[in-house]
């Protein structure tokens, strides 16, 4: 299947679309990167090979890159605000399915699919993380985090239970974990925490790990066996 990179726009960040993607109705997967990409040239979003890799998954989806500003520690306050306008822009661009929301993200990225769904509950169908971190390293409130949503980071990010109020929040959200076993940037505990308190509450989440790599999980992640498959066989769920 032939894909299409382009700026879209609305709001200048790239989409992958197949080229014969017909009249309308494909979902819509929001890809967010990790905190080496943030910038200001939205072709950053796609270092690392990712444009080559995207392409050759032939995922039958219209596929969002929103670019995350050097200003901001991940997709939150004005970065939250980024990618609901970038969804809405596929919608209207590209008759993209606004029921069908689907998130992957990478590190930073990662750890940015767990804050909107907890802040968006309900609006998207299914999360593929790699390489999650939910350890705040730093003193102080990360830059232009909005003050009332610094209750809800220091819940999710700070506190001795985090793992625990995370499964909480996304416990309706199946999601599939990816993670080196040598990661020291996110270490794989966070991985197992979350998935350890999303089976206590009976919710459903996957975990696939690789023993031999570190942070380095992005491209083997997005090629993992049946993932886009199993990402978007999954629903929202009914409001």
């Amino acid at each position: 299947m032939p894909f299409l990179l382009c700026r879209t726009e609305s709001s200048g960040h790239y989409a992958c679309i197949p080229a014969d993607r017909g009249a309308s109705g494909l979902p819509i997967i929001v890809f967010l990167h990790g905190a080496g990409e943030r910038g200001t040239d939205p072709a950053d979003a796609l270092q690392g090979g990712l444009k080559a890799v995207f392409e050759s998954l032939n995922i039958p989806a219209v596929v969002l890159f929103p670019q995350c500003s050097p200003e901001y520690r991940a997709y939150y306050g004005a970065m939250e605000e980024r990618v609901l306008q970038a969804i809405d822009g596929a919608v209207r661009e590209f008759s993209a399915d606004c029921a069908s929301v689907y998130l992957i993200g990478y590190s930073m990225g990662a750890t940015s699919c767990f804050y909107l769904a907890a802040r968006h509950p309900g609006r998207f169908a299914a999360i593929a993380s790699i390489a999650v971190g939910i350890s705040w390293p730093e003193h102080g409130w990360p830059p232009n985090l909005p003050d009332d949503k610094r209750e809800l980071f220091r819940n999710m990010f700070i506190d001795a239970e985090r793992a625990r109020f995370i499964a909480g929040q996304v416990k309706t959200v199946p999601v599939w974990f990816i993670h080196g076993s040598q990661d020291r940037a996110c270490p794989v505990t966070d991985s197992r925490s979350i998935v350890d308190q999303l089976r206590a509450f009976g919710a459903t989440a996957r975990l696939t790990e690789y023993p031999e790599l570190g942070h380095d999980s992005l491209v083997r992640g997005l090629n993992e066996e049946g993932l886009f498959q199993w990402l978007l066989s999954n629903s929202a769920p009914a409001l």
